[in-house]
């Protein structure tokens, strides 16, 4: 089998199947053959997930006032959410949930939310759950 050079120059440079089709315009199944005649093996196609405080620690900006700005994805009603994976299965988590995670020692109960007045913001220090909201208004009462 005739094999492309710059085919095989991008297959020992570890490209993809997939992507050294789309940059050269040829078929994935000549890559796949060339990759095979050279003895090649396949690229996994999915990298390795990234662990959550990494896909965290990328979509936050520090801002004024210790607070931590979120420049990630957010659902349909703006709350800020992170996608990672947990033992292979794909999760929407709110950033405020996992910033709680790294704040604190014990898992959140009922939603969390930012304390702070800041309302971008997911420093997990500012981060309030139920029961803090809860013993907050047991001291000092209902805001104003």
């Amino acid at each position: 089998m005739k094999i492309r050079e710059d085919v095989a120059q991008l297959l020992r440079a570890g490209h993809s199947d997939r992507g050294i089709a789309r940059q050269l315009g040829v078929h994935r199944d000549q890559v796949i053959k060339a990759r095979r005649a050279l003895g090649i093996p396949a690229v996994p196609t999915h990298p390795r997930p990234r662990p959550v405080e990494e896909v965290f620690q990328a979509r936050v900006e520090e801002v004024d006032g210790g607070h931590l700005k979120w420049t990630g994805f957010r659902n349909e009603r703006g709350t800020p959410v992170v996608k990672h994976r947990v033992q292979g299965v794909l999760r929407n988590e709110t950033a405020y949930r996992v910033a709680w995670r790294f704040g604190h020692t014990r898992e959140p109960e009922g939603l969390v939310l930012p304390g702070c007045g800041y309302e971008q913001c997911v420093a997990p220090g500012h981060m309030e759950d139920r029961v803090m909201r809860a013993a907050y208004t047991a001291i000092f009462g209902e805001a104003a």
